[in-house]
C-alpha cells in the first residue's frame, strides 16, 4: 500500500497544467489516502488507516453515497491506480496532526496545489465514529473546490514552477504583465519578470501606472532584437524626509482585480536604491475553512 501511495504522489508532481482560473467541466476525481505528513508528527491516526485498510474504503463508500456538493468520482489509492485516469484533480490525505488527540484532513488541488486543512478531535472514537467524523468533515471541505481550482492571480502559467502573471494596465492602455516565480512551498518569490504585451522594435517605451495611493510608477522598457534588455522602474513620488522615511510603498490593481505592491527602498538623497515588487496576496494561500 505504502509503495502505491508513494507512486501515485510521484506521478502528481509532473502533472502539467496551463489554463486560465477555468472550473473543470467533467467530473473531478478525488483520491482519499492515509498520509504521513513527517516523521516528527505522531504516526497513531496513520498506522491505524495503514492497519485496517477498510477505514479507507469505508469513507470513499460513504463520499460516493453522501456527496450531493457537485460531480464527484472518490477512489482509494488502490483503485484509482488500478483505473484509466492518469492524475486525480483532488488529493484527500488523511493523517496525524502534531496533536495525537487530533486527525488532520488536507485536501489538495492537483492543478493549483492549493490546500485545505482541518483538524477534527477523534480521541476515544471507535472505527465506525471514526469513520463518520471524517467523512462528514471531508464533505465540508469539497465545498471550497471552487476556491480552490482558482489561483489569486490573473493566470497561472506554470503550476509545477509556481509561476503565476498579473497583467496591469498602464495609463496609455498598454498592458504591462508581470510573473511571479515562487519557491515550490509558496513561500518566497524567488524572481519577478516584467515585460510589455506585444512584441517590441529595439528602443525604449516608457509607459505609467496609477497607484491606490495616487503617485505613478514608471516603467522604462529597453528591447534589443524583438527581446526585453532592461526594465526600470521609477515614481514621481518622494519622501519629503529622507531621514525618517527608509522605503514606501505603492499599490497598483491587475485587470483581475488583485492587488500588487511596489517597494521604493531610498537613499539619503532620495535616489531609488531597490524595488521590489511582491503581490499582496499570496497567489497559493490555503483556503480558510469556516
Amino acid at each position: 500500500m505504502k509503495k502505491m501511495i508513494k507512486k501515485l504522489m510521484f506521478a502528481s508532481f509532473f502533472f502539467f497544467f496551463i489554463a486560465e482560473n477555468v472550473f473543470a467541466t467533467d467530473p473531478l476525481k478525488v483520491v482519499v489516502m492515509p498520509y504521513l505528513e513527517s516523521e516528527i508528527v505522531p504516526h497513531g491516526i496513520f498506522l491505524r488507516l495503514e492497519e485496517k485498510g477498510n477505514i479507507i474504503k469505508q469513507i470513499v463508500k460513504k463520499l460516493k453515497n453522501d456527496s450531493n456538493i457537485g460531480d464527484f468520482i472518490f477512489f482509494d489509492a488502490e483503485d484509482f491506480q488500478n483505473s484509466s485516469y492518469d492524475s486525480p484533480d483532488f488529493y484527500v490525505k488523511i493523517g496525524n496532526s502534531n496533536d495525537p488527540k487530533l486527525a488532520k484532513i488536507t485536501i489538495e488541488a492537483t492543478p493549483t496545489t492549493r490546500v485545505a486543512v482541518s483538524l477534527i478531535n477523534i480521541q476515544g472514537k471507535n472505527d465506525q465514529e471514526f469513520t463518520y467524523l471524517i467523512t462528514n468533515e471531508i464533505l465540508k471541505i469539497l465545498k471550497y473546490t471552487p476556491d480552490m481550482l482558482k489561483v489569486n492571480a490573473d493566470k497561472l502559467i506554470n503550476v509545477n514552477n509556481s509561476v503565476v502573471q498579473y497583467r496591469i494596465k498602464s495609463l496609455s492602455g498598454e498592458d504591462i504583465m508581470l510573473n511571479v516565480d515562487y519557491d515550490q512551498k509558496h513561500e518566497i518569490i524567488q524572481q519577478v519578470n516584467i515585460f510589455l504585451e506585444n512584441e517590441r522594435e529595439n528602443g525604449e517605451y516608457n509607459l505609467e501606472l496609477l497607484t491606490k495611493e495616487g503617485p505613478k510608477i514608471k516603467v522604462k522598457a529597453t528591447y534589443v532584437n524583438s527581446a526585453t534588455k532592461n526594465i526600470l522602474i521609477d515614481t514621481d513620488y518622494r519622501p519629503e524626509d529622507f531621514n525618517k522615511v527608509s522605503s514606501s510603498l505603492l499599490t497598483v490593481l491587475s485587470k483581475a482585480g488583485y492587488e500588487v505592491v511596489f517597494r521604493f527602498d531610498w537613499g539619503r538623497n532620495g535616489e531609488i536604491r531597490n524595488v521590489s515588487i511582491s503581490p499582496k496576496e499570496n497567489p497559493f494561500s490555503s483556503i480558510k475553512i469556516e
